[in-house]
């Protein structure tokens, strides 16, 4: 049994709570409740973990987030052109994929 420190964010506009691993970068999950949402990353984790040693992979070991808060203001950039709009507007619409 392995023990990882997962961080909750609640979701005000979705509702429920968001969940992540920050020792394995990808596991993610979500829960309508706190009790929900720590029990499907107990899976997701079981399930991110499995795959890591079916390919070979080494676990990582815990690791501790530092959560602060920081003063940031707004800052203004240039307007986009109509050209930059325009491929923005045109791009292919995400399919899910990251690289």
């Amino acid at each position: 049994m392995y023990r990882y420190t997962v961080v909750l964010t609640p979701e005000p506009r979705a509702g429920g709570y968001s969940v992540e691993v920050p020792a394995l970068p990808g596991c993610l999950s979500q829960g309508d409740t706190v009790d929900e949402a720590l029990n499907n990353i107990r899976e997701a984790i079981g399930l991110h973990t499995w795959g890591m040693r079916r390919d070979g992979e080494d676990l990582p070991e815990d690791v501790t987030p530092i959560v602060t808060t920081v003063d940031a203001a707004p800052l203004e950039g240039r307007p986009i052109t109509p050209s930059e709009q325009a491929a923005i507007d045109n791009a292919p619409a995400w399919d899910g994929r990251t690289w």
